[in-house]
C-alpha cells in the first residue's frame, strides 16, 4: 500500500478485487478514492465451494457463464486480480510493476495452498467465516421450515 501513496495526486481511484495466497477461499475488495483505501472481504470464490452454495438454482445459464471464466487450471477456478486504476498522467508501467512484485514468484506458487496459508498476512482481519456460518444457518433454517411445512401439508 506504501507504493500506492507514492503515486500522490495522480491516482484518483482505483477498485477491484483481489486474491490474496494466504486466503485462497475467498476474495478481497479493492477501493480507493484519493488518499482513502479500504481493503476489505469480499466472498468465497466459487471454486472454493459446492455449485449448490452459488444461489444460483434458477439459472444454469449463470452457472455456465461463471464456469467459462474458470482458468484451465482447476485448482484457480475464478480465482485472480481484477484491478482498474484511474489517473492523470499515472506512469502506467510503473504501476504495473509495482503490482507484479505482489504477485507470487514461479517458485512460490509451487509451494502451494498448505504453505501459503502459513505465510504471515498483514492485512486486517476479514469476519468472512462468521458470516459464512450465519448464511449456512440460515439457509439450513429455512431449509427445515419448509421441510416441516411440506411434512404439515401431506
Amino acid at each position: 500500500m506504501n507504493k500506492l501513496s507514492s503515486y500522490g495526486e495522480k491516482l484518483l481511484r482505483s477498485k477491484g478485487f483481489f486474491w490474496l495466497a494466504t486466503r485462497n477461499q475467498h476474495y478481497g475488495e479493492w477501493e480507493q478514492v484519493g488518499a482513502v483505501i479500504n481493503l476489505d472481504y469480499g466472498g468465497p470464490w466459487y471454486v472454493s465451494q459446492p455449485e449448490e452454495r452459488w444461489n444460483l438454482k434458477d439459472s444454469q445459464q449463470a452457472v455456465q457463464h461463471i464456469k467459462d471464466t474458470f482458468d484451465k487450471d482447476p485448482s484457480i477456478g475464478d480465482r485472480r486480480q481484477e484491478l482498474v486504476f484511474i489517473g492523470c498522467k499515472l506512469p502506467r508501467d510503473e504501476v504495473e510493476r509495482d503490482l507484479d512484485q505482489a504477485l507470487l514468484t514461479d517458485d512460490e506458487w509451487k509451494l502451494g495452498e498448505a504453505v501459503w496459508s502459513q505465510w504471515s498476512d498483514p492485512f486486517d482481519s476479514w469476519d468472512s467465516d462468521d458470516e459464512e456460518e450465519e448464511e449456512e444457518e440460515e439457509e439450513e433454517e429455512e431449509e427445515e421450515e419448509e421441510t416441516h411445512k411440506q411434512t404439515r401439508k401431506t
